[in-house]
């Protein structure tokens, strides 16, 4: 993220890979700072923004607001995890709910069957989700996330409910 301020006007670029936006509080500021970005790095200018990282972003000018949406990417992941039909569930997690340690698998065989779920997968997409457009689900995914060596099926269970909840709530 790079940031200048010119006077009293501020630009800002969020760059990632080779894919990146710029904006300000100046047209003219931000039109200049283009053309020379373009003279140093090869650009394409794509127009105002609609999609950046896999993120809807819709703009109103008239009331100055700015919607981040990843309901597209919530729709994958659900299809990605077999969750496509799921029922939607009113909270990320069961309330009161508490997980550790003692959750987790203690035979070597109950092990041996959890090493095949897809859980790292499962908690990579959701805090992906979590950190770009859904802090409702940033409690939870932050719980289940420290299980990632030694998950339990009380774990995956719990992860499973957070993709239920996304699937009532992924617009």
């Amino acid at each position: 993220m790079f940031f200048a301020q010119i006077s009293n006007h501020i630009l800002i670029l969020p760059v990632h890979v080779d894919d990146c936006t710029l904006t300000g509080s100046s047209n003219k500021l931000i039109a200049e700072y283009k053309t020379k970005l373009d003279d140093k790095f090869p650009l394409t200018d794509l127009g105002p923004i609609h999609w950046l990282l896999g993120i809807e972003v819709t703009c109103n000018c008239d009331v100055h607001t700015i919607c981040l949406c990843q309901s597209s990417f919530i729709d994958t992941i659900l299809a990605c995890f077999s969750l496509a039909d799921a029922k939607p569930y009113g909270t990320p997690m069961v309330p009161s709910t508490s997980y550790s340690k003692h959750d987790s698998p203690s035979s070597p065989t109950d092990v041996a069957h959890m090493c095949k779920v897809p859980y790292c997968e499962a908690i990579g997409s959701l805090m992906y989700v979590a950190i770009a457009t859904r802090p409702d689900i940033s409690f939870a995914v932050s719980c289940l996330s420290q299980f990632l060596e030694n998950l339990g099926e009380a774990h995956w269970q719990a992860v499973k409910h957070v993709f239920h909840y996304l699937a009532g709530t992924w617009d």
